[in-house]
């Protein structure tokens, strides 16, 4: 029955029509035993599709509205289907596109990454040819570690190309790698620390429901 729906023209436009929300089988043998079908399809102008916004997993999270922003403009599509998974860590290789997709970054050459290829090369050659990152050691990128809130810091200074700030008065990062980077994070409103204001954390790892945060107050969404 499918089969021959499909290769009606008129049936096959209405089953692949993006534009119906709804659809309702219905089926009757008569009395002879022959199988008679209908397909009605509908949409209903007051039709939600049972959660908040664009992604139904985030609804408790108090990063939705950022998630909303960063959503809107194309930085991320969520993890599949109609999810965005904000608790998941985020990684090197993940942060690459993010910071690519913002900034509009020009394609660039080859950056000599030895651990880097496939679906993020290009993010990774893009940020590594803008001065944004230099990888984790010589030659290596370390796409699928997990990103830090130091590393995280050093990516949105160099991205924004964030102004020195006084000390944030953050208790974890006296003599920190990037120690630097979390006062300028700090001073620009990025950043409001943990625990209370009192920390950075800088070696926690980040989700994506807070990366998202982190953009939207770094591009001034």
């Amino acid at each position: 029955m499918h089969n021959a729906f499909m290769a009606s023209d008129g049936h096959r436009a209405n089953l692949l029509n993006g534009g119906f929300q709804f659809g309702a089988t219905g089926t009757y043998i008569d009395g002879d035993g022959e199988l008679w079908t209908t397909h009605v399809f509908f949409s209903h102008p007051t039709y939600s599709p049972g959660f908040n916004g664009t992604f139904s997993d985030d609804d408790n999270s108090t990063f939705e509205t950022d998630i909303e922003k960063v959503t809107e403009e194309g930085i991320t599509a969520g993890c599949g289907g109609d999810r965005i998974c904000p608790d998941d860590l985020v990684t090197r290789a993940q942060m690459a596109a993010f910071l690519n997709r913002a900034l509009d970054l020009p394609a660039g050459p080859d950056a000599g990454f030895n651990d880097v290829g496939g679906m993020f090369e290009a993010d990774i050659n893009a940020i590594a040819n803008t001065g944004i990152t230099q990888g984790c050691l010589p030659s290596f990128y370390c796409p699928n570690d997990s990103l830090s809130r130091a590393q995280m810091a050093a990516f949105l200074v160099r991205a924004c190309d964030l102004p020195a700030g006084p000390d944030a008065g953050f208790g974890d990062t006296n003599g920190n790698l990037f120690e630097d980077e979390s006062n300028r994070l700090a001073a620009a409103g990025i950043t409001f620390g943990c625990d209370g204001g009192m920390n950075f954390c800088p070696h926690d790892k980040v989700t994506r429901g807070q990366i998202a945060a982190f953009l939207a107050r770094a591009l001034g969404l």
